[in-house]
């Protein structure tokens, strides 16, 4: 997932709350327990 999605780069919202809307990925988070380091 890290590939893709960059800092900064601007993407549509396709589900929830603000669906259809534009936004900026700021910071990537991974979806792992605390203590563990994302794959690249």
């Amino acid at each position: 997932m890290g590939k893709f999605m960059k800092p900064g780069k601007v993407v549509l919202v396709l589900a929830g709350r603000y669906s259809g809307r534009k936004a900026v990925i700021v910071k990537v988070l991974c979806g792992y327990p605390l203590g563990q380091n994302c794959r690249q």
